[in-house]
């Protein structure tokens, strides 16, 4: 190795000129037996830029700086960057020694559920739309219906639900389920363009609905064992008035006639209660809580706007229902999934259309709703929306 007593000056100084970016100063001094400080000015007289070296100091460094003239300061340095490194190693040291101590505190074990509980499973049904077409090239999304896809769409809605509801079970005793019927099961002919988007007429796509739905609650007796409660609203669609006459909605809706035969179908079976509207609302009581079914076309002023239906249907519930007590409003109408503490809208089965795309309507696809309420807890629990594969 050069030292300073072998290696000339003009040696020295290219050493340093050429390992000047890539060797700490530190290290050029020691190669060649001089003080750091020389070499910093070696360097400076040479042109070269000055640059900040983090100092690194062991216990060696307090030995050989003891007998220089400038022994007192930089031991005071030295030290305290021995000690402040000392110590952030006793902390990591600390947490290492902290993590492998508490390794094995906490467990996780698998617990099989004992079913102590009990729930009711809810699943809402509503905007259909059965018989109305749907072009896919003829809406931003490319989303299409038509007879086919709707009686299609519908098997998988009894399907999953029944597979819902036997997964449920697995953990919770569940041998109730609300199916709401919540209307617009068809389109009608209330505007004059459904003439030309409507594949049936209103008295065929009643028949159609009819069967299907009779079909669907049939599935479910056979494929389940618990009971089943059917609420039930009329939706707009299905009047056979020009206008809604509120008075007499009920009495001027084709849905009269599918509720109608799907109770006289059912009226000998034991499992299955109807729940008949008073007005335009259903109302059910499950585990002391009132929960309450709307088409979703009365009362509700909603013209779009941020924040979508929450603001609009959280006033029309503390507005209707108030001295009610209420605890959860079921609706449908506005093809809109939401979910709320206060509210459920259901989405539609028929998806986004020619009418939804002119308004410039947030796009979403097809879905329904399942639900549990549970009788411990008192409240709404696991919530499913219900997709379709096609």
């Amino acid at each position: 190795m050069q030292t300073k007593r072998t290696a000339t000056k003009r040696q020295v100084e290219s050493f340093i000129k050429k390992n000047w970016e890539t060797m700490p100063a530190r290290k050029i001094a020691e190669k060649f037996g001089m003080s750091h400080d020389t070499v910093l000015r070696w360097a400076k007289a040479m042109g070269l830029q000055p640059k900040q070296e983090l100092k690194t100091y062991t216990v060696n460094d307090l030995k050989e700086k003891h007998s220089s003239k400038e022994a007192k300061s930089e031991e005071t340095k030295m030290v305290k960057q021995i000690i402040k490194r000392n110590e952030e190693l006793e902390k990591m040291f600390n947490v290492k020694t902290a993590i492998e101590n508490s390794r094995d505190i906490f467990k996780i074990d698998f617990k099989k559920s004992d079913k102590d509980g009990e729930a009711t499973a809810f699943v809402l049904a509503s905007d259909w739309h059965l018989e109305q077409r749907v072009e896919k090239n003829k809406n931003l999304y490319g989303n299409e219906y038509n007879l086919q896809i709707a009686e299609e769409r519908a098997k998988q809605f009894f399907q999953n639900t029944v597979k819902l509801l036997k997964k449920e079970q697995q953990d919770v005793i569940i041998k109730n389920l609300v199916l709401w019927l919540g209307g617009d099961f068809i389109t009608g002919n209330i505007h004059t363009e459904n003439l030309k988007v409507c594949q049936l007429g209103p008295a065929q796509a009643t028949i159609f609905a009819t069967n299907i739905l009779r079909s669907g609650i049939q599935y479910i007796l056979d494929n389940t064992d618990v009971k089943l409660t059917i609420p039930y609203n009329h939706g707009n669609h299905a009047r056979i008035t020009e206008k809604v006459w509120v008075s007499t909605e009920e009495d001027n809706s084709l849905e009269l006639l599918i509720y109608n035969d799907l109770q006289f179908a059912f009226e000998n079976n034991p499992r299955v209660t109807f729940v008949h509207p008073t007005g335009s609302t259903a109302l059910l009581e499950v585990y002391g809580l009132k929960i309450a079914f709307v088409h979703g076309h009365h009362g509700l002023r909603y013209q779009g706007g941020i924040g979508g239906l929450y603001v609009p249907a959280r006033k029309y519930v503390q507005r209707k229902f108030t001295r009610y007590g209420l605890y959860l409003l079921c609706m449908g109408h506005w093809h809109t999934y939401v979910q709320d503490t206060m509210f459920m809208c259901n989405g539609s089965m028929i998806g986004y259309d020619q009418y939804a795309d002119s308004l410039g309507c947030e796009f979403d696809i097809p879905k329904q709703t399942f639900f549990l309420i549970d009788s411990k807890r008192k409240c709404r629990t696991v919530t499913v929306p219900i997709t379709f594969d096609i």
